[in-house]
C-alpha cells in the first residue's frame, strides 16, 4: 500500500511546560553562558510545575525520592561558570523523561530557535519504522541504498540498537517501547543529524555514518551511509505495493479502510492512518468554536471527493469521511459473514482525536 512518512508536525500537547523562563531572557541576547543561580531557579520552578499540574510525576520514575534524587542530581551538575540553552536543556530532560508521560515534554532549543532545517537534517537518509520491537528500513532516499530496504537496524557508529532504546528513554517521556521506537526512528532522532549526535557522541564525522543492519536473508552487514545535504521528499523510494489493491486506492481519499483478506471473510483488516481528519472530530471542534483546523477540513474534502471544497465550513465538514459510517459497516459485514479475526494495522497513524 502507499507508506505515507511522519513528516515534522507541531504535536498538541496536554501539558506544556514553559521551563527555561527566566534564562530566555538571557540567553535571546547572546549565545553566552546563563548564570548557575537562574538555571537553578528554572529547574525549581519546573519541579513547581510538575507537581502541581501532573497527576503523578513520580510513579514511572521510581517514586518521589527518586524523582528528587534526579533534580538534586540536576543542580549539582550545573558548574559554576553557568550553561548554555543547550547543555542546560541536556541537564533537565531526564527529570522529564523520568515522569514517563509523552504528552508532558520541554523543547529542544535548536529546534525552537529556528535553526531546523527539514530538509537538511544531517541524519541517517533511511526512513526507519516499527517492526515488532525494532526499527527496519522501510524507504530510502538514494537509488543505491534500495538493497537496504526491509533490513533490520543492528548497531549506529558501534552502539548497539538496544543501547540506543536505552539512551533514547532518557530524553522525553514515553508511555511504551512502540513510543520510544516511533521518537527513535522515522523522522525523529535518527533522521535528525542534531538529535542522533547527542545520542552517539563518539560520531564525529557529519558526512557520512557507519551502521550494522541485518538483512532480509539473515545475514549482518557493515554499511557506510553518506549524509545528503538535502533531502528530495518527492522522491523518497518506498517498497513494493501492496497486493490488495482496493485498499490502496480507498486510502488514497480517506485515512481508514477495511477489506477482508480471505474469499471466506474469515479475517478482516482495518486499516487506519490518522484519525484527525475524520468527520466527528471536526463536529466536535466546530461545535466548541474551534476554527483553527478549517483550513485542514478542506484539504480533506478535496483528498476525498476530488474536487474544491465549498465556501461554507459546515458542507465541508459535512462531506468529510465519517469513521463512524465505516467502522458501523465494518462491524455489520463481520456479523454477517461469521468472521472470526479482525486485525488493526495502526503502523501509520500519529494519533488523533
Amino acid at each position: 500500500m502507499s507508506m505515507r512518512l511522519r513528516l515534522p508536525v507541531i504535536s498538541i500537547l496536554l501539558l506544556l511546560v514553559p521551563v527555561l523562563s527566566l534564562a530566555d531572557k538571557t540567553a535571546a541576547q547572546s549565545d553566552s553562558l546563563i548564570a548557575r543561580n537562574l538555571l537553578i531557579e528554572d529547574i525549581r520552578q519546573l519541579v513547581r510545575i510538575l507537581e502541581d499540574a501532573h497527576p503523578d510525576p513520580y510513579l514511572r520514575g521510581g517514586g518521589k525520592i527518586a524523582f528528587n534524587r534526579r533534580i538534586w542530581s540536576a543542580i549539582e551538575s550545573i558548574p559554576d561558570r553557568g550553561m548554555s540553552r543547550e547543555e542546560f536543556y541536556r541537564t533537565v530532560r531526564p527529570i522529564i523523561a523520568s515522569v514517563g508521560d509523552a504528552h508532558t515534554q520541554i523543547n529542544d532549543p535548536h529546534f525552537s530557535s529556528g535553526k531546523n532545517n527539514p530538509y537538511a537534517p544531517g541524519g541517517l537518509p533511511l526512513y526507519m519504522d516499527i517492526i515488532e520491537e525494532g526499527l527496519y528500513v522501510m524507504v530510502v532516499a538514494d537509488s543505491a541504498h534500495v538493497n537496504l530496504i526491509g533490513s533490520r537496524l543492528v548497531s549506529v557508529e558501534g552502539v548497539p540498537f538496544e543501547k540506543l532504546v536505552e539512551r533514547q528513554r532518557e530524553v522525553k517521556g514515553f508511555e511504551n517501547i512502540y513510543d520510544v521506537l516511533s521518537s527513535l526512528g522515522q523522522t525523529g532522532t535518527l533522521w535528525q543529524g542534531h538529535l542522533l549526535g547527542n545520542l552517539v557522541p563518539d560520531w564525529k564525522d557529519p558526512a557520512r555514518l557507519r551502521i550494522r543492519l541485518t538483512h532480509p536473508d539473515g545475514t549482518e552487514r557493515d554499511h557506510v551511509i553518506d549524509i545528503p545535504q538535502q533531502i528530495n521528499y518527492a522522491g523518497l523510494i518506498y517498497p513494493p505495493s501492496t497486493q490488495y489493491p482496493h485498499l490502496e486506492a480507498a486510502i488514497q481519499k480517506r485515512d481508514f479502510e477495511y477489506i477482508f483478506l480471505d474469499s471466506s471473510k474469515t479475517t478482516a483488516l482495518l486499516f487506519i492512518a490518522d484519525m484527525m481528519g475524520y468527520r466527528e472530530a471536526f463536529e466536535i471542534w466546530r461545535a466548541l468554536g474551534v476554527t483553527t483546523h478549517d483550513a485542514k477540513a478542506r484539504a480533506v474534502y478535496k483528498k476525498f471527493h476530488g474536487s474544491e471544497a465549498p465556501e461554507d465550513i459546515n458542507e465541508v465538514i459535512a462531506g468529510r469521511p465519517s469513521c463512524t459510517e465505516v467502522f458501523r459497516s465494518l462491524v455489520v459485514d463481520m456479523k454477517q459473514a461469521e468472521t472470526r479475526n479482525l486485525l488493526i494495522d495502526l503502523r501509520y497513524n500519529n494519533g488523533g482525536n
